[in-house]
């Protein structure tokens, strides 16, 4: 007998070992969301520790007077029989009318997602540094009370056009004093101008408090009326000769006009006008009348505006001259809005039609820097707490890019006796004179075209020497009326 045979008897002569207990496991039995109603799906919800803290139910539903709405108004019941509170209940379509998903989550936990919000509005987070990406327009503003991030644009891409955007977006920075508003503007400002691509203009009407650390950076930099006034004439010469680079298929290089401005670059970059304590402005008529068409016609063009007030209505912001244009370009959704005011439903989000105004909630007092927030990134307002670089000016030196880039300027001096365009021979002549004492990209209106001719030439004669100067190069057609110096 092999030793092989001798094993197999003797394990068959053996008892077996009895065999352990099977422990069945009864199944946990929910208790019908609705009369008639079967829980079909249950996923547990848990934190990152692995505790339970609710479920994602998905229901089917006893006939077809059953459907979303009448969960939702039976939310109460429902809290009370899984033991929790109604804000712990939500209702959710689905594909079919047959199912309807019901995520049920415990009190404790809301309790502790309610702390955790408060949290993150209450602490500082400091900037992490440049985070604009020049392919999307896109910066981090902040940290949202949910724990996500916080958006703002500063353009749009066109999703189907590449060579152009969708133009740029302003901004309104709303909030009480030694609120953060500033400081809040300040280093997001510092995101906008760290990818070489953002060229910025900055009015400081607090006489350089503010944002005093731009005198010294090289750029356009105002803090008082007259150089407000000056930098917002030189933004809407800059704003005309784009208009007119962006209708001229030879010119701007494109082989075809554009409707907007092309993706920033160094050489195109955006411009970025930043006004802090923007009422001591608004005041003016004149300077109003201005930004008010720079807002409404040259974002297409790549100018954006920045715009920093203590209060929240746009007609005591902008002024009379252009609260009603600040309104309706946030009806458009055109404005990003950043509001720091407390205890208030602001105009801020009046303006914000079909925003989910049950998603907006009152500001803490005391916390600069917390804001609500409503732009092209966020589908509702968005409560969230701003980055925050106390030494701004060594992280300008240290991270700012700005690109080599001039405004147009406003000429002060008009042209001298000697070469006055009224002394030429012919209007021809007087005409290319003219033109040859304007800077390029400068706009020559019928207006001027009056006062430098009219003495001896007629209106039609006037026109139509201009319209040589256009064949010969010299200039070309800005509008009706109106001619850019090449």
């Amino acid at each position: 007998m092999s030793l092989s045979t001798f094993r197999a008897r003797r394990s068959a002569r053996r008892p077996s070992p009895p065999a352990e207990p099977v422990v069945i496991t009864p199944p946990t039995v929910f208790p019908a969301v609705l009369r008639g109603t079967s829980v079909v799906q249950s996923i547990p919800l848990e934190d990152e520790h692995g505790a339970r803290y609710g479920w994602d139910l998905l229901v089917r539903v006893a006939d077809i007077s059953q459907h979303p709405g009448t969960f939702v108004s039976q939310i109460p019941a429902i809290a009370g029989a899984y033991g929790t509170v109604d804000a712990g209940v939500s209702v959710h379509a689905t594909d079919t009318n047959t199912l309807v998903r019901v995520r049920v989550v415990m009190s404790w936990w809301l309790a502790r997602q309610a702390q955790e919000r408060e949290s993150r509005i209450r602490d500082i987070h400091p900037w992490p540094g440049p985070n604009l990406d020049p392919a999307t327009g896109r910066l981090a503003w902040g940290v949202a009370a949910d724990g996500g991030t916080a958006y703002a644009r500063l353009w749009l891409p066109d999703p189907v056009d590449h060579e152009v955007t969708q133009g740029g977006r302003h901004w309104w920075f709303t909030g009480r004093t030694r609120g953060g508003k500033t400081a809040s503007m300040q280093t997001a400002l510092l995101s906008a101008v760290t990818a070489g691509v953002v060229y910025p203009v900055v009015i400081d009407m607090q006489g350089g408090v503010s944002l005093g650390e731009w005198r010294d950076m090289g750029v356009p930099y105002a803090e008082d009326l007259d150089g407000a006034r000056r930098i917002a004439q030189r933004l809407l010469l800059e704003g005309q000769a784009r208009v007119a680079w962006m209708t001229d298929p030879i010119g701007n290089g494109f082989g075809r006009l554009l409707k907007a401005w092309p993706p920033p670059t160094p050489r195109l970059p955006a411009i970025l006008a930043v006004v802090d304590e923007a009422p001591a402005l608004a005041e003016d008529t004149e300077a109003m009348h201005t930004f008010a068409k720079i807002m409404r016609e040259f974002a297409k063009a790549g100018i954006l505006v920045w715009w920093a007030s203590q209060t929240h209505h746009a007609m005591s912001a902008f002024g009379s001259a252009g609260g009603s244009q600040a309104r309706e370009q946030m009806k458009a959704g055109n404005v990003s809005q950043f509001s720091g005011a407390v205890n208030s439903r602001t105009e801020v989000f009046d303006v914000a039609d079909g925003g989910d105004m049950q998603a907006v909630t009152e500001l803490p007092r005391g916390v600069a820097g917390a804001n609500q927030h409503i732009g092209p990134d966020h589908e509702s307002p968005v409560l969230c707490r701003a980055f925050y670089e106390p030494r701004i000016t060594q992280a300008l030196k240290g991270y700012a890019r700005i690109p080599d880039y001039e405004l147009l300027d406003v000429e002060d001096e008009e042209p001298t006796a000697g070469v006055a365009p009224v002394t030429a021979g012919t209007a021809r002549e007087a005409v290319e004179v003219l033109v040859g004492s304007q800077d390029r990209g400068a706009v020559i209106d019928t207006d001027m075209l009056g006062k430098a001719l009219g003495s001896r030439w007629e209106p039609r004669t006037q026109r139509d020497a201009m319209q040589a100067a256009v064949d010969a190069g010299l200039v070309v057609k800005h509008g009706r009326g109106s001619w850019r110096v090449l």
